[in-house]
This record gives C-alpha cells, structure tokens and sequence, in this order.
C-alpha cells in the first residue's frame, strides 16, 4: 500500500505531511514528559549522530536512532511501529543524489537544536525545531 502511495504524483508529499504530524507530537511530549533517564538516552543517542557524521552509512544508523528513542518517550510501542514503518518508506524513496556531508552536519545540528528544547522543556521551540529540520532533509532531497 506505502508503495502505491508514494508512486502516487503527491505521494512523497503525503508521506511528508504524515511525518510532520506524527513526529510533531512525538517531540512536543517529548519536551513536555521526558523523565531524567530519556533525556540521558536521547542525549547518548545525539552524542553517537555526532560521532558518525563523517560516515554516511553510520550517521543514517545514527538519524534513525535519535528519532527512534523520541518515539519511544511516549511508551507506546505502536508509536515505535509506525515510526519503523515511516522510516522504511521514506528511506526506501529517498534518492541517492545528496550532498551526504552537508546533509549529514546540518541533521545533526538541527539534532542538537531539538535536543536542548526536549531538554529544557521547551515544546514549542523543540516543535519549530522538529519543523525546521524536517523541511530541511525534504528540500534537500526532493526540492
């Protein structure tokens, strides 16, 4: 079905629309519930993104580890689900012809952005962060 939706000539931006919403309020309770130990989480998971930056098979693993433990704050494992889910679609789209590098520091920067806002209990900053960094990855990929 994910196939025949992004085959579909708005389908990339469907799925981009989808995200937006999901991982939107993935970061907003994160911001605002994230006990001590997420927070160390979330933070050893960005200090790991950091390290792989130069590595673009690495930082990827990285990328989608950071968001994945923003799913998890919640403790809902279909959240988990569905992220797994948007991530093989979305990956599995992706076109091969980035700028890997700049791609990979300004993901981490945004990274670091979300993270202090989660951080500091800041849903609305990490929101417009969480914004920022989506719209980012998708025009470098498709715009």
């Amino acid at each position: 079905m994910s196939k025949d939706f992004l085959a579909q000539p708005n389908g990339l931006k469907y799925f981009d629309q989808l995200r937006r919403f999901f991982e939107s309020s993935l970061v907003r309770h994160a911001a605002a519930y994230a006990t001590p130990s997420q927070i160390k989480e979330l933070e050893d998971a960005l200090e790991l993104n950091g390290k792989a930056i130069e590595n673009d098979s690495q930082f990827r693993k990285t990328d989608i580890y950071f968001h994945r433990v923003i799913a998890s704050i919640p403790g809902n494992p279909i959240f988990l689900a569905v992220h797994q889910a948007l991530v093989d679609w979305l990956i599995d789209a992706r076109p091969d012809r980035v700028n890997t590098a700049e791609l990979n520091k300004r993901s981490y920067d945004d990274h670091v952005a979300i993270f202090e806002c989660i951080k500091n209990g800041d849903v609305e900053g990490a929101d417009a962060q969480l914004m920022a960094h989506i719209d980012y990855v998708f025009d470098k990929y498709y715009g």
